[in-house]
């Protein structure tokens, strides 16, 4: 089946929350394995919207995924209320996640930056984290070694413990 299954990219506003890895996705795919799918992967504009983590075990189990087309006009915020509440994220994996979306520099008006750019402040907002947590998170992915960022993404250290060792 896995042979079989329509390959597809990950869309950029997806891949803003971490995947989930080692024991917990195992338990998805032999959740996968046993029961199918229970909820059907997002697409938007050909590429997985929502359902990254449930398309991967779906291929892995060598089950058939399903697909739904996202039809809102908010893709970012889908994403984020589907993610936000239903991880266990800790606050400083939603810290690194407001840090990517923080894209509006300061001074700059949100009308000339774009439709999906938010400032430190509303991205903090967003992800229920505090602005400080938002500039620790900048510090660490800016400066930080990728491994680092990686462990801070992957909730294994807190920003606060990070960003000293950038």
């Amino acid at each position: 089946m896995t042979d079989k299954m329509k390959a597809y990219d990950f869309h950029p506003i997806a891949s803003v929350f971490p995947m989930i890895e080692g024991v917990a996705f195992r338990l998805l795919v032999d959740d996968v394995a046993r029961n199918g799918l229970e909820q059907p992967v997002v697409l938007y504009e050909g590429q997985i919207l929502d359902g990254r983590n449930r398309y991967l075990a779906c291929r892995e189990a060598q089950r058939k995924a399903e697909y739904i087309e996202y039809e809102g006009d908010d893709p970012l915020g889908f994403v984020v209320s589907h993610n936000l509440h239903r991880r266990h994220l800790s606050e400083s994996q939603r810290a690194m996640i407001a840090e990517s979306l923080a894209t509006l520099e300061p001074g700059r008006p949100e009308f000339v930056a774009g439709k999906q750019a938010f400032s430190q402040d509303q991205a903090a907002d967003m992800m229920h984290v505090s602005r400080d947590s938002v500039q620790k998170a900048r510090v660490v992915r800016r400066r930080g070694s990728p491994e680092v960022v990686q462990t801070v993404v992957a909730g294994a250290m807190t920003v606060a413990a990070a960003a000293p060792l950038t």
